[in-house]
C-alpha cells in the first residue's frame, strides 16, 4: 500500500509530503523512539495534514484515516514485501477513492451517507440501482478507467508509442513546477 500511495503522492504533493516529515514528524522523535510513540507520531501527522487541508471535520477524518492504513501496512509488514502487488494496489485504490469521499463532502453525514450509496447500504429508493448503471457504455468506460489507473499504460503501452521514446524527465524541474 504504501508503495502505491507513496507513488500516488509524488505528482502534486511531494513537497508537501517533506514538510511534514522535515517539520513535524521529525521533531516529534520520528521512527527513532519506542513504537507505540512513532505510532502516535503518525496519528499526529496525519490528524494535522487533514486540517491543514481545511477546517472541518471531513479533512481531520481524511487526514486520520489515511494515518490508521499506514499504521496498519507496519504493523502487517506490508510495506517491506514486494509480494501481492496487484492486490496491494486494488486495496490501495480503494482506500484512496474512500478518503476522497471525506475529503470532497461538506460533513461527515454527507460523507457517511454517500460511502452507503457506494457500497449499496441504503434504501433501494434513495440510489440509482447498479444494474441501471452498468449498460455497455459504462461498462466499457469502467474497463479502460480500470486499464488506465494500473501500471499497465505505463508498462506496456507508453513504451511502444514512438513519440515518448525520446523523452526524459527532470524529477527535480517537475518537482519545482507542482509547487
Amino acid at each position: 500500500m504504501h508503495i502505491v500511495l507513496q507513488i500516488f503522492g509524488e505528482g502534486g504533493i511531494y513537497h508537501f509530503h517533506h514538510g511534514f516529515k522535515d517539520y513535524v514528524y521529525i521533531p516529534l522523535g520520528g521512527n527513532r523512539v519506542k513504537v507505540s510513540r512513532m505510532y502516535l507520531n503518525l496519528i499526529i501527522v496525519f490528524a494535522l495534514t487533514g486540517i491543514w487541508h481545511g477546517a472541518n471535520w471531513t479533512f481531520l477524518v481524511w487526514g486520520l484515516f489515511h494515518g490508521l492504513f499506514l499504521i496498519i501496512e507496519k504493523l502487517t509488514g506490508l510495506n517491506k514485501t514486494t509480494k501481492y502487488k496487484f492486490i496491494r494496489w486494488f486495496i490501495t485504490m480503494v482506500i484512496v477513492i474512500i478518503g476522497w469521499v471525506f475529503f470532497r463532502s461538506d460533513n461527515l453525514s454527507y460523507a457517511v451517507d454517500y460511502l452507503k450509496i457506494m457500497f449499496s447500504l441504503h434504501n433501494e429508493e434513495q440510489f440509482i440501482s447498479f444494474k441501471l448503471l452498468m449498460d455497455y457504455q459504462l461498462l466499457m468506460l469502467f474497463i479502460l478507467s480500470f486499464i488506465g489507473s494500473t501500471p499497465l499504460i505505463k508498462k506496456y503501452i507508453i513504451p511502444n508509442i514512438d513519440a515518448y521514446k525520446n523523452i526524459t524527465i527532470n524529477k527535480n524541474l517537475t518537482y519545482i513546477q507542482n509547487i
